[in-house]
Protein backbone atom coordinates (compact mmCIF):
# COMPACT_ATOMS: atom_id res chain seq x y z
CA UNK A 1 0.00 0.00 0.00
CA UNK A 2 2.54 2.21 0.73
CA UNK A 3 4.17 1.61 -2.09
CA UNK A 4 1.46 2.65 -4.45
CA UNK A 5 1.06 5.37 -2.67
CA UNK A 6 4.46 6.75 -2.93
CA UNK A 7 4.65 5.53 -6.51
CA UNK A 8 1.02 7.29 -7.67
CA UNK A 9 -0.33 9.73 -5.06
CA UNK A 10 2.99 11.80 -4.13
CA UNK A 11 3.25 12.38 -7.46
CA UNK A 12 0.09 13.43 -8.08
CA UNK A 13 -0.07 15.85 -5.08
CA UNK A 14 3.13 17.12 -6.04
CA UNK A 15 1.84 18.27 -9.92
CA UNK A 16 -1.58 19.08 -8.89
CA UNK A 17 0.13 21.90 -6.33
CA UNK A 18 4.15 22.88 -7.22
CA UNK A 19 5.13 25.17 -10.04
CA UNK A 20 3.05 27.85 -11.95
CA UNK A 21 1.56 25.90 -14.35
CA UNK A 22 -0.04 23.35 -12.12
CA UNK A 23 -3.78 23.14 -12.31
CA UNK A 24 -4.14 24.16 -8.35
CA UNK A 25 -2.11 27.45 -8.76
CA UNK A 26 -4.32 28.06 -12.04
CA UNK A 27 -7.31 28.51 -9.44
CA UNK A 28 -5.48 30.36 -7.32
CA UNK A 29 -3.90 28.36 -4.97
CA UNK A 30 0.05 29.72 -3.79
CA UNK A 31 1.58 27.55 -2.12
CA UNK A 32 4.92 29.70 -1.26
CA UNK A 33 6.63 26.94 0.73
CA UNK A 34 5.82 23.90 -1.26
CA UNK A 35 4.84 22.17 1.41
CA UNK A 36 1.15 22.17 1.41
CA UNK A 37 0.79 18.90 -0.53
CA UNK A 38 3.63 16.92 1.46
CA UNK A 39 1.60 17.85 5.11
CA UNK A 40 -1.75 17.15 3.27
CA UNK A 41 -0.62 14.03 2.25
CA UNK A 42 1.36 12.81 4.99
CA UNK A 43 -1.18 13.87 7.52
CA UNK A 44 -4.38 12.20 5.35
CA UNK A 45 -2.02 9.07 5.09
CA UNK A 46 -0.98 8.38 8.81
CA UNK A 47 -5.58 8.96 10.06
CA UNK A 48 -6.30 6.26 6.92
CA UNK A 49 -3.68 3.79 8.24
CA UNK A 50 -4.42 4.67 12.00
CA UNK A 51 -8.18 3.65 11.03
CA UNK A 52 -7.05 0.90 9.11
CA UNK A 53 -5.20 -0.34 11.97
CA UNK A 54 -7.79 0.11 14.52
CA UNK A 55 -6.90 0.48 18.55
CA UNK A 56 -4.29 -1.73 20.23
CA UNK A 57 -5.61 -5.04 21.61
CA UNK A 58 -6.30 -5.06 25.50
CA UNK A 59 -5.46 -1.38 26.27
CA UNK A 60 -8.91 0.04 25.65
CA UNK A 61 -11.00 -3.05 27.47
CA UNK A 62 -14.29 -2.00 28.08
CA UNK A 63 -14.73 -4.66 31.11
CA UNK A 64 -11.44 -3.65 32.45
CA UNK A 65 -12.07 0.50 32.73
CA UNK A 66 -15.59 -0.65 34.36
CA UNK A 67 -14.16 -2.74 37.03
CA UNK A 68 -11.12 -1.09 38.05
CA UNK A 69 -10.62 2.32 39.19
CA UNK A 70 -6.84 2.35 39.15
CA UNK A 71 -4.75 4.22 36.73
CA UNK A 72 -3.80 1.82 33.41
CA UNK A 73 0.25 1.02 33.96
CA UNK A 74 1.18 0.31 30.44
CA UNK A 75 5.05 -0.60 31.10
CA UNK A 76 5.03 -3.93 33.59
Amino acid sequence: MAFIAGLIFCPLAGYLTWGPLSPLTNLGLHDFEGVLPLYVFAGTWSLIVAWRLGPRAGVFSLIRLVLSLEPVIMHR
